[in-house]
């Protein structure tokens, strides 16, 4: 998990560096800003933390807490795959031009990262369900453990786990 974190830290900083070729976002003295693609920001990471709600954990969002998908499954690579490709859809209706500078970051990070599961998902790395860096067998020790981002606070905490 640290390493998807420092690689999402990574791009975004090559991303947000200045190409002499991009459409400027400001037009008189005024930056552009698309209403609509807030929506769209929305929606994707609403369905994203839907589809993995161990990060949602992660990050302080209790709405998954019950939720483990087997990520081993066929279903729930073509749910990936159609996820990640609809998205990418979305995002093409977007014009940069359009768009201010957080907003561009913000879509060419979502485009990336759709681009590297898709990318990832043409691998069968499901057929090898135990490594040893990042199985469901390490994620569930440390969630156990009490002290990462499942929290054992209440009673319903420890029913969401044990659902």
């Amino acid at each position: 998990m640290k390493y998807i974190g420092i690689a999402l830290l990574v791009c975004i900083c090559v991303i947000s560096c200045k190409d002499e070729n991009d459409p400027l976002p400001i037009v008189n003295g005024e930056e552009r800003y698309n209403v609509a693609f807030d929506s769209l920001l929305a929606n994707f990471n609403r369905d994203y933390l839907k589809l993995n709600p161990l990060t949602a954990t992660q990050i302080g969002d209790t709405l998954y807490n019950d939720t483990l998908p087997n990520v081993l499954t066929e279903r729930y690579r073509v749910q990936l795959t159609n996820f990640c490709e609809d998205y990418q859809r979305r995002l093409n209706n977007y014009k940069e031009n359009t768009m201010s500078v957080d907003q561009i970051i913000s879509k060419r990070l979502i485009a990336w990262e759709c681009d590297m599961t898709l990318k990832r998902l043409s691998f069968p790395t499901h057929l090898i369900p135990l490594n040893q860096f990042t199985s469901l067998h390490h994620t569930m020790a440390q969630l156990a453990g009490g002290t990462g981002g499942q929290p054992f606070k209440t009673v319903k905490d420890y029913n969401n786990w044990n659902k």
